[in-house]
């Protein structure tokens, strides 16, 4: 039996300095708060580390509830980060077996910013437009999500996330990372919203890997990697930056951030949902950002030869950007570039179905929207979006099942995502 995590909300209220208060009646030892880099120091420099809020208010500037989460710019308008900080988590257990993504919220209730510090001083926050996410909702291995931006960041450097190697090359990649974000510093700390970093922490293990393989007696999935302590909660989504290359100025993203434990008021280990294994997600997402970005995709995103964005099957916010001149909704979510077609006599190519969108008119919509194969077990296939329009990880108690951390709000009435802490066996 695999041990399973506890999971509580918290409240969190974007004020001057990000303050956090935990709402009445709620037990402190079952719940976790954003936490920020533990033994880590104030990050001034890295601006491609960026912090997220998900708003039940106004705008980040207006009140409201706020959930706060990390994550990293790949592209002037697309960061990665952690799915459980854009989407429901679902039941108050985790189990890697069992546990599953429920809806994604909508993407005008989330905004970036890479200020050091997250609050209602900024006037440097960004709104989103589209999250893009895998089609399993299973929650270990897809704890991963794309957030493209209404508008673009400028800055002299972004992140590059492995998706042409594979991190257990270790000719080329060092088995050390960097942790930016803007959680906690320990395990019952207050102090999130601050961009802190911690340098050389060890990767623990890679499934798969000939030397470092998984071995330990907790879950870890196909599509991650485990590394040692330094994040907290509301770290969650921020960028496992690739040691060697973020010392030379070239950082490099191995994964994000998804769950953790503690013991005490001390965060412990951490899980990444790794980059090498959706690389064709997040290629032909970086297409899509830098086609709504009006800008030159990045070279890492074009190398495997998918079709660009406009094409017939790609994802879409108006008609204007499809080669087909039409974008329409299997389902009122994501929109895809389509062809019209006839029920009676449907004339799609392979891969399409010819069915009614919301409104009755009917398109070819794709079978396997953004992958061009049926997957191959590997996260690189079958991958959707979803377009609407940020948790950390570590071990409590020793070896056992890691879950995810992340700032969670319950105000004016919505919850935006579930704070997890993993119970002792």
């Amino acid at each position: 039996m695999r041990a399973k995590s506890g999971l509580a909300l918290a409240v969190f209220v974007l004020v001057a300095g990000c303050s956090s208060e935990t709402p009445a009646g709620s037990d402190r030892s079952t719940s976790t708060q954003a936490s920020a880099i533990q033994g880590g120091s104030i990050d001034t420099n890295d601006n491609y580390a960026v912090g997220i809020v998900g708003l039940s208010g106004a705008g980040p500037t207006g009140g409201g509830g706020v959930a706060i989460c990390s994550g990293a710019l790949i592209a002037p308008n697309l960061v990665i980060t952690a799915r459980h900080c854009v989407s429901d988590v679902g039941a108050d257990q985790v189990n890697c077996d069992t546990d599953k993504f429920g809806a994604t919220h909508d993407a005008s209730t989330f905004y970036v910013t890479n200020d050091t510090t997250m609050d209602q001083s900024s006037q440097n926050w960004h709104q989103a437009a589209q999250v893009v996410t895998p089609p399993d909702t299973k929650f270990c291995g897809n704890d991963l999500a794309l957030i493209i931006l209404q508008d673009k960041f400028t800055l002299p450097v972004y992140v590059t996330p492995l998706v042409e190697d594979s991190m257990s090359d270790h000719d080329k990649y060092e088995k050390k990372i960097t942790a930016i974000g803007y959680g906690v510093t320990s395990a019952t700390g207050q102090d999130s919203g601050t961009r802190r970093i911690k340098q050389d922490i060890s990767v623990q293990c890679i499934p798969g890997d000939t030397t470092t393989d998984c071995t330990q007696a907790f879950d870890v999935a196909d599509n991650e990697f485990e590394a040692g302590s330094g994040t907290c909660s509301g770290d969650s989504g921020s960028s496992a930056y690739e040691q060697a290359n973020y010392t030379a100025g070239t950082p490099v993203t191995f994964g994000m951030l998804s769950r953790g434990g503690e013991q005490g008021d001390t965060c412990v280990g951490s899980v990444y949902t790794r980059t090498d294994k959706w690389a064709q997600l997040i290629r032909q997402t970086a297409q899509t950002a830098a086609t709504m970005g009006g800008y030159p995709a990045p070279a890492w995103a074009g190398a495997d030869g998918t079709a660009d964005p406009g094409a017939e099957g790609q994802p879409c916010t108006t008609a204007d950007e499809c080669d087909t001149k039409s974008c329409a909704s299997p389902d009122g979510n994501t929109s895809y570039c389509v062809s019209t077609c006839d029920p009676n006599a449907p004339s799609c190519d392979d891969g399409y179905t010819c069915k009614a969108d919301p409104n009755g008119d009917n398109y070819c919509f794709p079978d396997h929207p953004i992958g061009s194969d049926a997957g191959d077990g590997s996260g690189n296939g079958d991958t959707t979006t979803t377009t609407t329009t940020g948790c950390s990880v570590a071990r409590a108690g020793g070896p056992s099942s890691p879950v995810p951390w992340k700032s969670g709000a319950v105000l004016l009435g919505m919850a935006l995502a579930g704070v997890r802490r993993r119970r002792k066996r």
